[in-house]
């Protein structure tokens, strides 16, 4: 007799490259509760709302690794629209949250 097992995703992520440089905005979920952040919204913010809004996703925060424009382009943008928290490296907040 054989056992088979089905494995589920408890994650979900995509991808979405943003502005001319392609810089790689990620949007990552919890797959049961639907929670999720965005990456490093570098710009086209439409474009993330777009992907926000075909991976049926309730936004909680927005995480930027580091301060160049094409991590941060789009964040005070985006929080503004999700009315959602920014977090950053406690080393990139003094230098860099002007930007945001």
């Amino acid at each position: 007799m054989t056992q088979e097992t089905e494995t589920k995703a408890k994650a979900g992520a995509v991808i979405v490259p943003v502005t001319l440089f392609e810089q790689n905005c990620t949007l990552i979920w919890c797959e049961a509760t639907k929670k999720a952040v965005v990456i490093d919204p570098g710009g086209d913010v439409p474009k993330i709302q777009a992907a926000i809004k075909q991976a049926n996703v309730t936004v909680e925060k927005i995480w930027l690794t580091h301060g160049h424009i094409d991590h941060v382009g789009g964040a005070a943008e985006l929080r503004d629209a999700l009315r959602v928290p920014i977090e950053a490296p406690t080393s990139q907040i003094n230098s860099c949250s002007t930007m945001w």
